[in-house]
């Protein structure tokens, strides 16, 4: 219902008609019609998923199975798009106040109904990192397959976790650097060790 397709058709190169899609998307505006719209999407995806992969075991023509991949594409960034929103609006909800006047809050934003802790984090997370979302896109279309919300929240995490492995390496490295080397007989260093416990 928030979706409109203008189908245009002209002559390409040799004469061959080509049909051109164009789809003009409004993404709803509340939270609870984002998370609706959200749910219709990913099934919609998975439905474009079961077509591409019947018209690959039929061996349907090429122009057939690029026309089901660029449209399945098409749907699967809407809805990773409609996630990034959802994450924004929920990340702008004012939390609850004390009493009334007070400024002190009780306790976080009450999520939505049919809106888990789980996809609230994974969705605010999607939102505050678009190169992810632009990279797991790029990285789909190069691979002619459908780019997901769950990848783009798998490559933001794969990156927190090779930057704390970077961080940890350098402090490492610091530290090691920061050692004071003791001099004399090393055999006199590891009895010490070896006395140690």
């Amino acid at each position: 219902r928030n979706m409109r397709s203008k189908r245009t058709r002209s002559r390409g190169r040799g004469g061959d008609e080509v049909e051109l899609t164009r789809t003009v998307t409004h993404l709803p505006a509340t939270i609870e019609e984002l998370a609706e719209f959200i749910l219709v999407g990913k099934e919609a995806v998975k439905a474009q998923q079961a077509k591409i992969r019947a018209i690959n075991m039929v061996g349907m023509a090429e122009n057939a199975r690029r026309a089901a991949l660029q449209d399945g594409q098409d749907m699967a960034k809407i809805v990773i798009y409609a996630e990034a929103k959802l994450g924004e609006l929920l990340k702008a909800m004012t939390p609850k106040r004390d009493k009334q006047g007070s400024s002190k809050r009780t306790s976080l934003p009450t999520l939505p109904p049919n809106i888990s802790k789980r996809t609230s984090h994974k969705a605010q997370t999607i939102a505050a990192n678009p190169q992810a979302v632009e990279e797991a896109i790029q990285e789909a279309i190069k691979a002619e397959t459908l780019p997901t919300t769950e990848r783009v929240y798998k490559l933001v995490k794969e990156k927190e976790r090779m930057s704390r492995v970077d961080e940890e390496k350098t402090k490492r490295l610091d530290d090691m650097l920061d050692v004071d080397i003791r001099r004399g007989d090393f055999k006199d260093v590891l009895a010490d060790v070896y006395y140690i416990d």
